[in-house]
């Protein structure tokens, strides 16, 4: 019977297992330019996946805990002091360096600012790699650069909020609360520190999660690298940390750089010198590192390294994390 009239005869070849007819898309030669911040689409993208993790929310509100718990005792003094209980307050208050109290609470965030990471970047790429998504995103009008620097700003905003939240509304609540006893004119410039501090935390990790996750084609061997990378150099700091607190001469200057050299490390040791501290009552009483280069008997925790010189080494390390990253991403199909 011959096919009916204005329709087209169906293919004879058509087989299930016959590959795309259509494979214009290796060669795109559309525009590159419109439409324009191509990486802030995957940016969005990745924050809108990366707010339904539920443990990413849990990490973020228990990164806040110290915070909430210093003003909670400072607030309760205040409230409950009259007569002659003021004026020992009064005095307490007197001895209190306030950017030591952020300096305690960011350090106490920094292993929750961890587990964040671990949850949003870790393995991230590394999906992408595995269900070979890259062949979608490097087909369109998209550059491996707009894809490394979506998926770098997307975790970077969502860690900044993190780090970046607590401190600000500690500021905004102390500057309300204890002015008068002088949170305002014993630093002016702290909220300028400030917003240095909240971002040392949240570039240098979603560097090196994006680093280090474009390496593998297994969310889960990204997730433990980044762990063990993480970790593993902490743990020689802290024996390096053993034999400075046993050591003599002039080797204890020396091992106490070497107590930065770590991720964490270099996030402690940029916070200290950003706020000019090496560390509020808090951390010496739940038994922060000595520092015996000063002399002194020990009284006092590792104090803020050269600036600069961290600086310059924490650009290298988001530098060196990027090289890594732009060097692994790549569209790669497989044809049979």
């Amino acid at each position: 019977m011959d096919n009916p009239p204005n329709v087209p005869p169906v293919a004879v070849n058509a087989s299930p297992a016959a590959p795309i007819a259509d494979l214009t898309y290796r060669n795109y030669t559309g525009p590159l330019s419109p439409p324009a911040f191509r990486w802030w689409a995957i940016a969005k993208m990745t924050m809108r996946l990366g707010v339904k993790k539920k443990a990413f929310w849990a990490w973020a509100a228990f990164s806040a805990w110290f915070y909430v718990l210093q003003l909670g005792i400072l607030t309760m003094l205040d409230q409950f002091s009259s007569g002659r209980n003021r004026e020992f307050l009064d005095q307490f208050y007197r001895m209190v360096r306030w950017k030591d109290l952020f300096l305690d609470g960011y350090l106490s965030s920094l292993f929750f600012l961890f587990l964040c990471t671990l949850v949003l970047a870790s393995g991230n790429i590394a999906a992408d790699n595995k269900a070979n998504a890259l062949l979608v995103y490097l087909s369109k009008p998209a550059t491996k650069l707009d894809y490394l620097l979506g998926k770098w700003t997307g975790f970077f905003l969502m860690l900044l909020a993190v780090s970046g939240a607590p401190m600000l509304l500690t500021y905004g609540y102390g500057l309300m609360t204890f002015r008068e006893h002088g949170f305002l004119t014993q630093e002016p410039w702290l909220v300028a520190r400030l917003l240095g501090l909240m971002v040392i935390c949240p570039a240098l990790l979603a560097s090196v999660g994006v680093g280090v996750s474009a390496q593998f084609d297994q969310p889960r061997y990204a997730t433990a690298a980044f762990a063990g990378l993480y970790f593993l150099p902490m743990v020689v700091s802290y024996v390096m940390l053993a034999v400075m607190r046993h050591g003599e001469g002039d080797a204890l200057p020396v091992l106490q750089n070497l107590y930065y050299s770590h991720l964490a490390g270099l996030e402690e040791g940029l916070g200290k010198a950003i706020l000019d501290t090496k560390g509020g009552f808090a951390r010496a009483l739940l038994g922060g590192p000595r520092n015996l280069a000063e002399g002194g008997g020990g009284d006092g925790i590792v104090g803020p390294p050269n600036g600069y010189v961290f600086i310059v080494a924490w650009a290298a390390v988001i530098a060196v994390s990027a090289f890594l990253a732009w060097r692994r991403v790549r569209a790669v199909e497989v044809v049979k």
